[in-house]
C-alpha cells in the first residue's frame, strides 16, 4: 500500500500505478470485524501519448481535507487529481516556462497541493505557484544563485514553510499566496518532521548531513510570523524526539519522548506531559503521569476521554496503559499477538486502534462500561480510590478485587521511583483498605507533592494519583 487513512471505524488502504499511458488508483478496507475487502479500482486516467512518458512515481500522493490528492508528471505536463467521493477533478498543466538558474538542477524537488485552488513546486533554485483555477503556474520566488534547493512543508492548515535544503541561506513563511516572513539563518536545515502538539504550536525536527547535527524545536506562527523554542541541539547523531503527540488542551500535550544515538539506535523512551506557557516549555506532572511505564512506544488519543500508551520492546508482549480521564484512573493490560516484532503505524477512531506490523494488522477495541440493565453483575475490573485527597498526614486507600490472588499496592513519586510498598500478599476477592501515612521504605517522611498509588494483581494493574499537602 502507498497510503493509509481512517474511513469511519475502518482502515482504508490506497495504492497507485502508472502502466504504459494509464494512471490508476486502487482501494481496499480492513474492517472492525477483521475482514479485508478485495482491492478495487476507483479511478483511471488515460494519458495523451503526445504528452510524453509518465513517471511511475507520483509527485504527491496524500489524503487531506477529506480528499485524495495525487500529482504525476510526464515529459510535457503536470497532472493533478483531486478525488472526493464521486467528484473527480483533473487538472492538466503545461510544464513549459520554467526559469532555472542552474540548468543542472532542473528537476522537481518538492511538490505540494495546498487546496483545490492553489499549490507550489520547486525546480532548480526557484519556487513556482500552481493556479488550479486557470491550470497554469508562474514563478513565485526566485532563489539565490548558490544552488539553494527548497523544500515545502504544510504548517497548521493555512501556512506553508519553504526553506533551503542544502544551505542556511533563507526560507519563507507563506499564507496562501502571500509571503508573510523571510527567514535568514533560521536553521530549518533538512527538516524531516512536522506535527501539531497543541494550539498553534508544532513540533519540528531536522538534521544537517554535512556535520551530522540533529535538532528539535517547537515553533508557532503568530500573525504570519514564525517563532519557537529549541528543545534539544546535539552532535554525533544524538536526537531527542517527541513521538505520537496527543493534544489535551490549548497549552498541554502528552507524547513519548525518545532518545536516539548512533544513527537511529533507541536508548530510552518515556511518556511525558508538557505545558506551554508564555512561550516556554515546562514538564507537567499532573494526571496522567505515565513515566513508570517504559520503554514508551506509542501514545494514542481515543476521543477526549481516553488515551492509550503502548509499552514494550521488539520481540516482547506489549503492555497497553489505558488513561481514563473521567474516572481519573490508569488501567494496565498485557497482550501477546504471537508476532511482537513491532508495529510501523498506528491509526485510530474513538473506539478502535489499528496497529500495522510487518505482515499483520492488530485491532484493539475500547469497550465502554456495562449495559444499564446489568445492575447486580459481579465486577470484572478492580476498583481503586483513596480518601481524603489531598491528605495530611495520612490517606486511606480502598480497593476491590474481583478474584482472589496475589496483590501488591505500591506508592511512586512523580519520577516513577518506588517510595513504599504497602501490600504484597495473597488476598481474597472483595473490598479491602490500607492506610499510607506519608512514610517511605526507610521510615522517613516524604515531602509534599504528587504521588501515585498502584494496585497490581495477576491479571490487571491500576494507578491513581494522590496529593500530600503539609
Amino acid at each position: 500500500y502507498d497510503l493509509v487513512t481512517m474511513d469511519g471505524d475502518s482502515l482504508a488502504f490506497y495504492t497507485y500505478g502508472a502502466l504504459n499511458q494509464t494512471i490508476g488508483f486502487n482501494k481496499f478496507f480492513v474492517t472492525t470485524s477483521g475482514t479485508v475487502t478485495q482491492p478495487s479500482t476507483f479511478f483511471t486516467y488515460d494519458i495523451n501519448p503526445e504528452w510524453g512518458a509518465v513517471d511511475s512515481e507520483p509527485l504527491m500522493f496524500a489524503y487531506k481535507q477529506d480528499m485524495l490528492v495525487a500529482a504525476f508528471q510526464t515529459t510535457e505536463k503536470f497532472l493533478v487529481f483531486l478525488i472526493d467521493g464521486n467528484n473527480q477533478d483533473v487538472h492538466v498543466i503545461d510544464r513549459n516556462g520554467m526559469e532555472v538558474n542552474d540548468p543542472t538542477t532542473e528537476y522537481m524537488h518538492s511538490f505540494y497541493i495546498l487546496n483545490n485552488e492553489l499549490g507550489y513546486f520547486t525546480a532548480g533554485t526557484n519556487i513556482y505557484k500552481i493556479d488550479l483555477v486557470l491550470d497554469d503556474f508562474a514563478l513565485f520566488y526566485e532563489g539565490s544563485q548558490s544552488g539553494t534547493i527548497y523544500c515545502i512543508y504544510s504548517y497548521c492548515d493555512d501556512y506553508l514553510i519553504m526553506f533551503s535544503h542544502y544551505s542556511y541561506d533563507d526560507g519563507l513563511v507563506v499564507d496562501g499566496d502571500v509571503i508573510t516572513q523571510t527567514l535568514y539563518d533560521y536553521g530549518f536545515f533538512g527538516m524531516s518532521k512536522n506535527e501539531k502538539v497543541c494550539n498553534n504550536y508544532y513540533y519540528v525536527e531536522g538534521w544537517d548531513p554535512l556535520y551530522w547535527l540533529c535538532w528539535t524545536s517547537l515553533v508557532n506562527i503568530d500573525g504570519g510570523t514564525l517563532g519557537g523554542m529549541t528543545i534539544d541541539y546535539d552532535y554525533d547523531g544524538c536526537l531527542t524526539r517527541f513521538h505520537s503527540n496527543v493534544t489535551k488542551s490549548d497549552s498541554t500535550f502528552s507524547c513519548a519522548v525518545k532518545d536516539y544515538i548512533n544513527g537511529g539506535e533507541l536508548i530510552s523512551g518515556v511518556f511525558t506531559n508538557f505545558l506551554i506557557r508564555d512561550g516556554a516549555l515546562y514538564y507537567d506532572n499532573r494526571f496522567p503521569n505515565l513515566s513508570i511505564y517504559q520503554p514508551a512506544e506509542e501514545l494514542v488519543g481515543l476521543s477526549e476521554d481516553y488515551m492509550v500508551g503502548v509499552v514494550g520492546e521488539w520481540g516482547q508482549p506489549r503492555t497497553f496503559v489505558l488513561v481514563d480521564y473521567p474516572d481519573n484512573s490508569i488501567r494496565e493490560y498485557q497482550y501477546s499477538f504471537g508476532d511482537d516484532t513491532g508495529y510501523w503505524d498506528y491509526f485510530n477512531s474513538d473506539e478502535y486502534i489499528y496497529m500495522i506490523g510487518h505482515n499483520r494488522i492488530q485491532l484493539l477495541k475500547l469497550t465502554l462500561g456495562n449495559s444499564v440493565e446489568e445492575e447486580n453483575i459481579t465486577p470484572v475490573a478492580m476498583i481503586l480510590t483513596n480518601y481524603p485527597n489531598p491528605f495530611n498526614p495520612e490517606t486511606t486507600i480502598e480497593f476491590s478485587i474481583p478474584e482472589s490472588g496475589n496483590i501488591e499496592i505500591s506508592i511512586y513519586n512523580i519520577k516513577g521511583q518506588l517510595v513504599k510498598t504497602l501490600v504484597s500478599e495473597f488476598m481474597p476477592k472483595g473490598k479491602h483498605s490500607v492506610i499510607w501515612n506519608g512514610i517511605d521504605e526507610n521510615n522517613q517522611a516524604v515531602s509534599s507533592g504528587v504521588y501515585f498509588y498502584r494496585l497490581s494483581s495477576e491479571s490487571e494493574v491500576r494507578t491513581k494519583k494522590c496529593i500530600l499537602m503539609k
